[in-house]
């Protein structure tokens, strides 16, 4: 074992946050950040009386030579004028660097099947490094939500790397059981800081706003669009500052949801 952390954060349920490695947010590097204990919070407020999800999540990773484990518990709350849910859920990622070129990442999420989170969720990514400086990701995922949908998604994406940064770009086909399936698009651009740790990312999306954890009737049409904003920002040696912002839009049968994203982080660096 060369090193291991806890971390607890934010998730946004109703797709994908860069506060945790997101699925579907464009080949990631499999790699972890270093050891590190971080604490964040994150909420996502709704117009037209759709309420608001509020979420924690502690994580704890572990990294060996090849291999990174990935446990989280997690808890949620989905709250409208004439309902609350509160649900709590738990994951388990595998991160496995086969050889310079080839690294999988392997997802297991179960939770309590309320209207917050998904019932059953597994996924598995497979990311080939096929030029200098470019990686490709293969994948396939399938979720079973509270509400009856049954969901397959296959993915498929790039990523350049370049001096300071990457940019992204993945597109996942979409089919919920009983319904005509769809391509949903998603692109990431990742700045690193000149020096020290710090990063800025942005997450552009359309179609992929429903595809994680969302409960809303009417979802997963293709038509939901949305954008995420993180910053990474060192404080001291050891402590980073992290903030989150976004704006999502739904397309559901009452009319257009919109959905404001804030988060809000801090994380210690636990290695020398």
């Amino acid at each position: 074992m060369k090193t291991s952390y806890l971390t607890a954060a934010g998730v946004l349920l109703s797709c994908s946050s860069p506060f945790v490695s997101p699925a579907v947010a464009g080949p990631e590097p499999s790699s972890p950040t270093p050891a590190a204990v971080s604490i964040s919070v994150e909420t996502q407020e709704f117009n037209r009386d759709f309420g608001n999800f509020r979420t924690a999540r502690i994580e704890y990773k572990d990294v060996f030579e090849t291999t990174t484990l990935v446990a989280a518990p997690v808890v949620g709350t989905r709250q409208s004028p004439d309902r609350r849910d509160t649900s709590v859920g738990g994951s388990l990622e595998v991160y496995q660097n086969w050889s310079p070129r080839v690294s999988t990442r392997t997802a297991l999420f179960v939770s309590e099947g309320k209207q917050v989170f998904a019932k059953f969720d597994a996924a598995q990514d497979a990311t080939f490094g096929i030029a200098k400086e470019v990686t490709a990701t293969v994948g396939a995922r399938w979720a079973e939500y509270a509400n009856g949908d049954k969901v397959l998604f296959i993915s498929g994406g790039a990523r350049k790397y370049f001096k300071g940064g990457s940019l992204a770009y993945r597109a996942t086909f979409t089919r919920p059981n009983g319904r005509d399936g769809y391509l949903a698009h998603l692109g990431n651009l990742s700045l690193n800081d000149g020096r020290g740790r710090g990063k800025t990312q942005l997450w552009l999306s359309y179609g992929n706003s429903s595809i994680d954890r969302s409960q809303f009737e009417g979802d997963f049409n293709g038509h939901d669009f949305g954008g995420t904003i993180r910053r990474v920002q060192p404080l001291d040696r050891k402590l980073d500052l992290v903030l989150l912002t976004g704006m999502t839009s739904y397309d559901n049968p009452a009319g257009r949801v919109w959905g404001r994203t804030l988060g809000l982080g801090l994380a210690l660096h636990l290695g020398d």
